[in-house]
């Protein structure tokens, strides 16, 4: 995956959290779907989550999550949508 061990450091004390892209390929290097390593960093069962086919049904899961979760997710969809959109977000003051 080919991740720098500072950024992964970041990641495990929480100082920073991994892409979509990164928590994708994350997903890929140890053989589960998107959805398995959600509901394993969650402690959902992967059998109570519906196989999502629209964004209703992401919205059925990430309503079962914390509010802070519920809010990283959006920060999450934000940030993978401004990088396909090729736009630079920073950070708030």
């Amino acid at each position: 995956m080919g991740v720098n061990p500072g950024t992964l450091r970041n990641w495990e004390l929480g100082d920073s959290e991994p892409s979509l892209d990164n928590l994708k390929a994350i997903a890929d290097a140890t053989g589960r779907n998107l959805l398995q390593l959600i509901a394993e960093l969650t402690g959902v069962g992967i059998e109570a989550l519906p196989e999502p086919r629209v964004a209703e049904d992401v919205m059925a899961i990430a309503f079962k999550l914390e509010k802070v979760e519920q809010f990283r997710l959006v920060q999450l969809l934000i940030a993978q949508m401004a990088i396909h959109a090729g736009v630079e977000i920073g950070e708030a003051d």
